[in-house]
């Protein structure tokens, strides 16, 4: 079991891991790959899946099941912006809580995927469509502590 203190640790040094490999290789790429199987390593991690910029593992923390999320740094700067553009009263509400950010690396409350109904995945389009949200689908909506929230989505217009 991590703590999240540890888990930020490891991954400000995955921040270092991945700029360095750029330098040094002049590489523009993100090296999805090798940032996969040092978290493997350093956390026991176990892969959850791969979208278009980021890649999310299961890290088991002392008190809760989290989402490590990594990918390159406009991905992470754009859940950043998206999560801190939501009003602080709705923000975890409706979205899974994000603890925090570095620069190519997040963590996020871990969420169940689970069958939404046609009735449930309009509430949360409406949900995002108020707050500017797009990409609202039912792989990006999870069962996180019981209730059904939004684990990833775009702003409108980015």
């Amino acid at each position: 079991m991590v703590r999240h203190k540890k888990i930020k640790d490891v991954a400000e040094l995955i921040d270092f891991f991945i700029d360095r490999h750029n330098r040094i290789r002049d590489r523009k790429n993100f090296p999805h790959k090798k940032v996969e199987f040092l978290v493997r390593m350093l956390f026991n991690s176990k892969y959850l899946g791969k979208g278009w910029y980021k890649t999310t593992h299961l890290v088991y923390s002392a008190k809760k099941d989290l989402a490590f999320k990594f990918g390159n740094k406009e991905a992470i700067k754009r859940d950043r912006r998206l999560y801190n553009k939501l009003p602080k009263t709705i923000r975890n509400k409706h979205f899974a809580k994000i603890y925090w950010f570095t620069k190519y690396c997040m963590l996020q409350k871990y969420g169940i995927k689970t069958k939404i109904n046609k009735i449930g995945l309009l509430k949360m389009k409406r949900i995002g469509n108020k707050y500017g949200l797009r990409d609202i689908k039912p792989d990006n909506i999870r069962e996180v502590s019981g209730n059904l929230k939004i684990v990833d989505a775009t702003l409108k217009g980015f």
